[in-house]
């Protein structure tokens, strides 16, 4: 008598579990699954061999099994995605590009680099033409990264680049580098991995740095 292997056993071992059932579904993989039908077909009795509607039940099976898992794989990416997401809510990031966005006279904030402590700073905002619009005078901030915010500001909505000066207690100025940011408020969940600046929206690639909002 010729030695065989009963796959249908195995097919409704897995799919007895449903998708609740990981261990049987890791126990035998799609690759082992196939070399198993394989091997039935190679050592079946060729006087009676393997019912043709018990092999497709089996093979339907799995693969109904292994279509199920990779759905609930891809449900668990969305969980880690919203999660990641989630994470950056509260903390300021700072952002590739040299614009900001303002709206309802909120113009997010800025990472300020200052070399030495300055008495004053003073921001420049540029229509696209690079004409400055708009000066704001802020307080003085010590040496360091800083954020300064950029709130009631009185502009029309749009997009604006931006040129930061600090006054120094001689009165001299000197010209700052900074970049724009802004604190995390919410996010979409997705592919595209959106983060919400307030009424901005960035991709998390878009971020160069993360620090704790204070």
């Amino acid at each position: 008598m010729v030695n065989s292997v009963n796959t249908q056993n195995i097919a409704q071992q897995v799919t007895q579990g449903g998708l609740t059932n990981d261990r049987a579904v890791k126990d035998i993989g799609k690759d082992a699954f196939l070399k198993l039908l394989v091997a039935q077909l190679k050592n079946q009795d060729p006087l009676e061999p393997k019912d043709q509607g018990a092999f497709a039940v089996d093979l339907a099976q799995f693969t109904q099994v292994e279509q199920l898992t990779e759905i609930n794989k891809k449900l668990g990416a969305g969980d880690n995605n919203i999660n990641g997401l989630a994470s950056y809510l509260g903390h300021k990031v700072v952002i590739a590009g040299e614009t900001l966005d303002v709206a309802a006279g909120d113009g997010g904030s800025l990472q300020v680099e200052l070399p030495s402590a300055v008495s004053s700073l003073k921001v420049d905002l540029k229509n696209e033409e690079g004409a400055v619009v708009k000066t704001i005078t802020l307080a003085g901030a010590p040496s360091g990264k800083q954020f300064v915010d950029l709130k009631d500001l009185d502009v029309d909505n749009g997009t604006y680049g931006f040129d930061v000066r600090g006054v120094l207690s001689n009165g001299s100025e000197i010209t700052l580098a900074a970049k724009a940011a802004g604190t995390v408020t919410g996010f979409i969940p997705g592919l595209s991995q959106t983060l919400l600046l307030g009424n901005r929206e960035i991709s998390v690639d878009q971020i160069l740095e993360v620090a704790l909002d204070k």
